[in-house]
């Protein structure tokens, strides 16, 4: 693989991504962590889904509420939670 000028590499053989910041190695080198040993796992009904930390976790609720933010589209009837999902 060819220098990219980064000073932190993975250490997973078959990834080789590089990066500048050891913060974004450590975030990044977390998704190599297999889903069955997350630990954190959403109690939602019918969810289920896992999650390295608490912190994502908490993050990932947001889905399941009531509370939150929906984009509706003005030109059908689509609903969306993110802004970057909607396509004009």
């Amino acid at each position: 693989m060819a220098d990219s000028g980064h000073l932190h590499i993975c250490k997973y053989p078959e990834c080789g991504r590089s990066f500048d910041w050891r913060s974004s190695l450590v975030a990044h080198e977390e998704s190599h962590i297999p889903y069955e040993e997350r630990t954190h796992v959403c109690g939602f009904e019918g969810c289920g889904k896992r999650f390295i930390d608490a912190v994502r976790l908490q993050k990932h609720l947001i889905v399941h509420s009531e509370k939150r933010d929906k984009f509706n589209c003005t030109q059908c009837d689509k609903v969306a939670f993110y802004l970057n999902k909607i396509i004009i």
